[in-house]
């Protein structure tokens, strides 16, 4: 992954960055592009395809945001993690309920023995009308857990990112080439340093293309957002 920064010199966030991995022994995996060593090092080992270049806009003479490259971090394929850990899990006798048969419909309560007055949850009911009881529920749908148990609403919230999405043509080899995940790094980049109190105001990230060829550039910033609001399902 390669951290590009708010300037042509390492952000304060940055700075604690490196010495976190530092303290932690793990230095030698981060590449400074402004850093001499950093670069023969990089150079020595590969890496030194991924230390992009950005110009800064405006700059006479010419310059260039400073940059980490993160030889530790990078992308999941999560549909492909999903189907390994899929592979497992049935080796291990665990059964998948797919379609109205695994949809949750709602969750099956009893009073509690052991603590009067309240709850407990025996089962779920899915959406084909079976009755499955259990003795532990766990749920773990991501933001879509307050659907499920809606009282964990306060607690947990979902926010929407934008990402914008572009087609690469396989016949234009140059685009193919230059943004492949060989040759391209995960970016992300702060467009603006931190604020006075500390605080960060959002950053941009791009993915090296897919086997299909998309090529995703997504913008988180801060946003307006209610703890009792519903994820809504398009």
């Amino acid at each position: 992954m390669l951290r590009v920064q708010p300037t042509d010199k390492l952000g304060e966030l940055e700075k604690e960055t490196l010495a976190n991995l530092e303290r932690d022994g793990l230095r030698h995996t981060q590449f400074v592009k402004s850093n001499p060593e950093d670069r023969q090092r990089a150079e020595s080992l590969g890496w030194s395809g991924k230390l992009l270049n950005f110009e800064i806009p405006g700059t006479e003479p010419r310059q260039t945001y400073d940059a980490v490259l993160d030889s530790l971090a990078g992308f999941v394929r999560c549909s492909n993690a999903c189907a390994y850990w899929h592979k497992i899990a049935l080796a291990d006798g665990v059964r998948f309920c797919f379609g109205k048969e695994g949809a949750v419909e709602s969750l099956v309560k009893a009073p509690s023995t052991t603590e009067p007055g309240k709850e407990k949850v025996t089962g779920i009911r899915t959406e084909d009308g079976s009755l499955h009881t259990v003795d532990t529920v766990v749920v773990a749908a991501g933001s879509f857990s307050t659907q499920v148990l809606p009282e964990l609403s306060y607690h947990l919230e979902s926010s929407a990112g934008s990402v914008a999405t572009f087609k690469i043509d396989r016949k234009q080899t140059d685009l193919w080439d230059k943004y492949s995940p060989d040759k391209f790094p995960v970016i992300t980049w702060k467009a603006t340093p931190r604020d006075k109190a500390g605080k960060d105001t959002g950053s941009i990230y791009v993915l090296p293309r897919t086997p299909q060829g998309y090529l995703k550039i997504g913008y988180r910033g801060i946003k307006v957002r209610g703890f009792k609001q519903r994820l809504i399902r398009y």
